[in-house]
């Protein structure tokens, strides 16, 4: 992958960098510099338009839509084998789509050689030679691509530095990671695609990385994450796509799915032996009562509370804790993937109307 690209049939820049894309938009000049006709888009920088992968009978991605805006950390997420490792070579035109469409920084799926010089991408365990430094080996990486990268600014920006010089077999898994990440910059991109970016990181590394991406979609580029670490997701991403079975469950911004989990309330009793006595007493409101280590869960709102707050003080129990929980990511999640029909099939949620549609 080479920076620089051809530009739109009107001679103009579909993908302009905003002024804010790092040391080089991909027309070639630094931030603010941009060529004469170019212009600033809103554009989604990818699209998909029912894309569809069957292998056989088995179909992997079913009729997905959905889009994610430029300049933003979207996350990528769904069960085990919702389709989102099929989805993203798709993307990147290592798989051939069944049918459907999209498109990558404004260049269609069936023509990936116009796109993928402006993408970085870490899918699964990156692979380096061995016995070769970590410099060495973003070296080979920048010769195949004919780029002249500052390797030490890349390799102080992922926190290998001062290891760069040792072979890459004694780094552990988190620093091969990191050595990932490098390698998906190596070319200066517009769009970076990391499939568990953060796999094998140690808390301090997780955290560094997480900064790291912020960084990087301050300077203007599109981030797409897919992880299993959904408290991570939560913390980093602004946009998010979740599908399961190959179909969209939900696409938006990550507080709409949040804030559309089930409203919970926490209820503890001022002695914990009414605990069980409040459940009981609390359940033809409420029939899921779960117990936790501070009291007890319930799924309502605030109505409900008041109602449950009658009902203790009817029973003589004093209450010392009742209040909303906001859901997790997490929760929301779960909520949202557990199936909905005999088919285990579930359609993309209307927030606006608060239902599923």
């Amino acid at each position: 992958m080479a920076p620089g690209s051809q530009g739109a049939e009107d001679g103009t820049s579909p993908f302009c960098a905003r002024g804010t894309l790092g040391p080089q938009c991909h027309d070639g000049p630094p931030p603010g510099q941009c060529p004469a006709g170019s212009k600033v888009t809103d554009a989604p920088a990818i699209t998909t338009e029912a894309l569809t992968k069957r292998y056989g009978e088995r179909t992997v991605v079913d009729e997905l839509t959905f889009s994610v805006p430029a300049s933003v950390i979207s996350g990528f997420i769904g069960p085990n084998g919702a389709g989102k490792s099929t989805t993203i070579r798709m993307l990147l035109g290592l798989v051939r789509p069944t049918s459907g469409a999209g498109h990558v920084l404004g260049k269609p799926l069936d023509a990936p050689e116009h796109s993928l010089e402006r993408v970085g991408a870490l899918i699964e365990a990156p692979a380096f030679y061995p016995t070769l430094s970590a410099r060495d080996n973003l070296q080979v990486l920048a010769r195949l691509g004919g780029l002249a990268p500052d390797l030490d600014a890349l390799l102080d920006r992922v926190g290998l530095l001062g290891r760069s010089a040792d072979p890459v077999r004694a780094y552990s898994l988190g620093m091969k990671q990191r050595l990932g990440i490098a390698a998906a910059l190596i070319s200066d991109p517009m769009l970076l695609i990391l499939d568990e970016p953060t796999n094998g990181l140690d808390p301090e590394g997780i955290a560094e990385t997480r900064e790291l991406l912020r960084s990087l979609a301050e300077e203007g580029r599109t981030i797409l994450v897919s992880s299993h670490l959904l408290a991570e997701i939560e913390q980093i991403c602004e946009h998010l796509v979740v599908i399961r079975a190959g179909r969209l469950l939900f696409e938006g911004d990550v507080s709409d799915l949040v804030h559309s989990a089930s409203p919970q309330l926490r209820v503890r009793p001022e002695h914990p032996a009414d605990l069980a006595a409040l459940a009981e007493v609390i359940r033809p409101v409420v029939p899921d009562v779960r117990f936790d280590a501070a009291g007890l869960l319930v799924d309502g709102d605030e109505a409900v509370a008041g109602r449950v707050n009658r009902m203790a003080m009817s029973a003589g129990i004093t209450l010392v804790e009742l209040h909303s929980i906001t859901a997790t990511l997490e929760e929301a999640f779960f909520e949202l993937t557990e199936p909905t029909d005999a088919h285990g099939a579930s359609a993309p949620r209307d927030l606006a109307a608060g239902l599923t549609a």
